[in-house]
């Protein structure tokens, strides 16, 4: 795949009392992209210029990733909180929000949470998933989800992850790539040296950290529907959340319009033009 040469520009912005660094390019409809662990704004880097054309494109470096500052907490309730504030710092009341991985996540809560700041919203790889009866810890005990319960326990996955974290991204990406050559050295050092200096990885895992808290904190969730019009995109070779995941995802998200991609976990970055040109198609009408 050929490199992406920068078009947006870099900017920093104060939302919700914190300093988030943002990859901003474009004018009009304010379109906001959250991205996944472990990554950064890098990974929309060829989402920037297409849906420029059409939208003030925002892609943050989510709280305590790469150049956006490294303080917590990091349970959802923030996270969401996060993403009102970065819609308002850049002086709109309601955006398109797309999210991939994590960003997906935060994407449905802030959809439970603050339904009225959406226009409509894309949700990568990550379906919505209504709140159960147990903590999710007691839920994904599948072995694809073992990563999940090694990054509980703080300073263990730190000491095995941050000697070589450049290892760890390359891992990462291609262990779970369905074509491995979608991403170059460079590009994984993007997203590696995200993770040098204070704090490291450790915010990140922090995330990670708070799936029980986050269940105990959203029990208003229980029984709620995402009303918001949704385009949920899912990749057919995605090891970990496999595309099943979605199934039934009608019951919950009533006005979603499900596509699958011919990916791996990475869809944005595996299969770009395609992104785009659903992503584009979906919000056709938005004004």
């Amino acid at each position: 795949m050929k490199k992406i040469s920068q078009t947006w520009k870099n900017e920093y912005v104060t939302a919700n009392g914190l300093r988030f660094h943002c990859a901003t390019q474009g004018e009009g409809p304010l379109l906001l992209l959250l991205h996944g662990f472990p990554e950064n704004h890098y990974s929309w880097r060829y989402q920037m210029a297409p849906l420029s054309a059409r939208f003030k494109v925002v892609a943050p470096d989510l709280r305590g990733y790469n150049l956006t500052e490294r303080k917590g907490p990091y349970d959802i309730r923030t996270l969401c909180d996060d993403v009102l504030g970065l819609i308002r710092a850049f002086g709109h009341e309601r955006a398109v929000v797309a999210g991939h991985d994590w960003g997906a996540i935060i994407l449905w809560n802030f959809a439970l949470e603050y339904p009225e700041a959406l226009i409509k919203m894309v949700a990568f790889n990550v379906a919505f998933m209504p709140r159960g009866p147990k903590p999710p810890l007691e839920v994904l005990t599948d072995s694809r989800f073992d990563y999940i319960r090694f990054f509980q326990k703080p300073g263990e996955a730190e000491a095995v992850i941050e000697p070589d974290i450049d290892g760890f991204i390359r891992t990462a990406f291609l262990n779970n790539a369905a074509n491995r050559g979608f991403i170059s050295d460079d590009e994984l050092k993007v997203f590696a040296d995200g993770f040098r200096g204070p704090g490291g990885i450790t915010p990140a895992l922090n995330y990670y950290r708070n799936f029980n808290r986050n269940w105990e904190i959203t029990a208003g969730h229980a029984g709620r529907k995402v009303m918001t019009p949704a385009l949920m995109l899912l990749a057919e070779k995605d090891p970990v959340v496999r595309p099943e995941m979605a199934d039934g995802i009608e019951r919950h998200v009533p006005n979603v319009v499900v596509r699958r991609l011919d990916c791996g976990h990475w869809t944005q970055q595996e299969a770009p033009e395609e992104t785009n040109r659903l992503m584009l198609e979906f919000l056709a009408d938005v004004k």
